[in-house]
């Protein structure tokens, strides 16, 4: 696996809530092969924040743990030393803790 990154140590795993949002967990860039095969640990209402902020109904609610597993050929570098920016991000796929298994 190629390290795409610059100078990070964290890189954000992301997915797409219902807004259509990218949302996430931050882990650390040391972590790669582990959280390739185990996932980034994750709570399903974070698909239900609204685009405004706060967690929309549902009559499910909290149902569980959840992954997010990374896919690093999506990995994203957004550094920019002439701004100071110096952050990657990488596309994650959600699992339940059954899909796991």
């Amino acid at each position: 696996m190629t390290d795409n990154r610059k100078n990070t140590d964290l890189v954000m795993v992301v997915a797409s809530d219902i807004s259509g949002q990218l949302r996430g967990k931050a882990m650390p860039l040391r972590a790669k092969v582990l959280r390739t095969q185990t996932g980034v640990g994750w709570t399903g209402t974070c698909v239900q924040i609204t685009s405004f902020g706060p967690i929309a109904d549902s009559p499910w609610g909290p149902r569980g743990d959840l992954l997010i597993r990374p896919d690093y050929s999506t990995m994203v570098d957004l550094s920019m030393p002439e701004y100071n920016v110096n952050e990657c991000f990488v596309i994650g796929d959600i699992f339940t803790l059954e899909d796991d298994a």
